[in-house]
């Protein structure tokens, strides 16, 4: 009897350590779905596209200045 008791708490034991890394992933990835979540919104905004303007295509507004660096 003495025996039982003490493997149900070993399991006890052991499940409540799976549950607490469980939730610790849960949280994780909750944090990842966020992330990715804002980044697709990012992606869907006029800030990105004007973004992806000036750094890939070098585009401007007419009243911006742009700095180039000194190529020797």
């Amino acid at each position: 009897m003495i025996f039982q008791i003490v493997q149900l708490k070993n399991k006890e034991t052991a499940y409540a350590q799976q549950t607490a890394e469980l939730n610790k992933q849960l949280k994780e990835e909750t944090e990842r779905t966020d992330e990715i979540n804002a980044l697709a919104d990012y992606m869907q905004s006029d800030q990105y596209i004007e973004d992806m303007a000036k750094s890939k295509l070098g585009l401007a507004y007419d009243n911006e200045i742009i700095f180039k660096e000194k190529e020797n």
